[in-house]
């Protein structure tokens, strides 16, 4: 997470974010056509090095994007419908496991979503730098 606080300051969040999907996507293929014990420890290293970052770069960005008051409200937003849907996510999953005999076609799914997640963050339009704090009124 230190190197990507890093890296954001020289090639955007919004670059490093796109890349950060990129690597979990192609990762998940690997994965999908994996036949090798060692490939399951080379996917968990670089789809776990590669998605804790992930966090303070939308977090960055959508304070970025909408400002600091609206952060609570799109942040908890979006976490709680990642909640559900990775519950989901995990059924679906099991599911196609028992279905096709492998896990291939929900390791294919999610590179795919992430594919999708890269070409979204993709077509953000970037602002200008931060949205300044706007005073509270209530607060006086």
């Amino acid at each position: 997470m230190w190197a990507c606080g890093q890296l954001a300051g020289r090639v955007g969040k919004k670059n490093l974010l796109i890349g950060l999907y990129l690597v979990r996507a192609l990762s998940l293929a690997f994965l999908a056509v994996s036949t090798e014990v060692w490939h399951l420890y080379a996917f968990a290293l670089i789809y776990g090095v590669s998605s804790m970052p992930i966090i303070p770069l939308k977090t960055g960005l959508i304070g970025d994007l909408f400002g600091a008051n609206a952060m609570g409200s799109i942040l908890g937003t979006a976490w709680f419908l990642h909640q559900i849907l990775a519950a989901i996510a995990v059924y679906l999953g099991g599911y196609l496991r028992v279905e096709t005999g492998s896990y291939s076609a929900a390791f294919w799914s999610a590179a795919i979503l992430l594919l999708i997640g890269a070409v979204s963050t993709i077509l953000v339009r970037n602002s200008g730098g931060p949205v300044p704090l706007k005073p509270n009124p209530a607060r006086g």
